[in-house]
């Protein structure tokens, strides 16, 4: 069951995240394309467009499931910090050593970071922080502690009763 719960999750994951990969490439090719950006600053004006629109979807659909969790965005952000400087880096080194063009080498750069972005989401971003169940008190049977009970008085109390 839970292993069908989290393939679902992971196929909402692709799908939000394919769309909000096309809508950021799409800004990040035109910036280097049509308008002749460098391909960092263009990273930069993607990663800053992709945070709201990619926390929106993602918290809204792939983990609307997750309850009582715990600074979301600001862990959103950080991630995405972590998935920047990762992209960059993969960016940078595909791009100097010629490789592929900018433009290429972000569409590789971008599957590896998706990956990492993933996993950082689910196990902590989105992460459920939900009040623990308390369980009930196990029933406990003590022994009798036969020192504390007065025989005599019990005996007395048999004859009475019969």
């Amino acid at each position: 069951m839970i292993q069908r719960i989290e393939f679902k999750r992971l196929i909402v994951f692709g799908t939000v995240g394919s769309f909000n990969t096309i809508v950021c490439y799409a800004l990040y090719a035109g910036l280097v394309h049509m308008l002749l950006w460098h391909h960092n600053a263009a990273l930069v004006a993607d990663y800053a467009f992709g945070a709201g629109l990619g926390f929106t979807t993602h918290r809204l659909s792939t983990f609307a499931d997750r309850k009582h969790v715990k600074h979301p965005f600001r862990k959103y952000l950080t991630t995405l910090v972590v998935s920047f400087s990762l992209n960059l880096t993969l960016l940078n080194c595909i791009v100097a050593t010629r490789l592929l063009n900018p433009l290429a080498g972000q569409a590789v750069a971008i599957g590896i970071v998706t990956l990492v972005s993933y996993m950082l989401q689910k196990h902590w971003v989105f992460r459920s922080h939900g009040e623990p169940e308390v369980a009930p008190a196990p029933f406990v049977v003590t022994p009798l502690d036969i020192s504390a009970v007065d025989v005599d008085s019990v005996a007395v109390e048999h004859r009475r009763a019969a």
